[in-house]
């Protein structure tokens, strides 16, 4: 993949979201944090933590496959895993505590990293742009402590193997140890033909409905 199309926006778009800093997903929240994790060599993650009217939600959307080894010029769509749960409203405002106490520190100077994890991320409040902030992980430990606390009130917050395991990678590359989980063996799926009448089809098929069902 050409490294000057590897932008944010163009992940987003390439895990089903509409953008990265504005999309219908932020819109419709009074205030959001949206965390866009960019590691060297694991699947990039996107962490939207959205309040509206007193309830805090969280979604997670993982690559199931890494963006940046996409052999195109420009990342396309990908397949993802998704799930959302809630966190309080005292984890939310951690978190915007944080994420300011980040964005006050005085910038590092342009460095050249070649490994590591960027993680870009947007402070939305009304429908408006407050803070954009994008940098390594390593270089800034007030932005370590906001992206490891992202990233571990999202894994207590949802369910599934797969999104946890792919926080869990990206959380390594901030200095954060999370166990990975066994991912459940998708089910086998069986072919039938069924020789005969359409009748005699009709009659299997509901015997099998009826022993599923039982």
């Amino acid at each position: 993949m050409l490294s000057a199309n590897y932008t944010s926006e163009n992940i987003c778009r390439a895990l089903g979201l509409g953008g990265f800093a504005n999309d219908w997903q932020l819109a419709e929240s009074d205030e959001c944090v949206r965390v866009l994790l960019k590691p060297s060599f694991h699947r990039e993650v996107c962490i939207s933590v959205l309040s509206k009217a007193g309830n805090v939600s969280v979604s997670v959307v993982a690559a199931l496959s890494q963006i940046w080894l996409q052999d195109w010029p420009l990342p396309q769509l990908t397949q993802v895993e998704q799930e959302a749960g809630a966190i309080t409203e005292q984890q939310f405002v951690r978190l915007l505590s944080l994420l300011k106490l980040a964005d006050k520190q005085e910038r590092p100077s342009r460095t050249v990293i070649m490994d590591g994890m960027q993680a870009h991320t947007v402070l939305r409040v009304d429908r408006e742009g407050k803070l954009n902030q994008e940098q390594n992980v390593s270089e800034d430990e007030s932005y370590t402590c906001f992206v490891t606390e992202v990233i571990k009130q999202s894994h207590g917050a949802i369910s599934g193997a797969t999104i946890r395991n792919a926080l869990a990678d990206a959380a390594s590359y901030a200095g954060l140890r999370i166990p990975l989980e066994a991912v459940p063996r998708p089910k086998d799926l069986v072919r039938t033909l069924v020789l005969g009448s359409q009748e005699e089809s009709a009659q299997l098929f509901e015997a099998l409905r009826k022993q599923h069902e039982g």
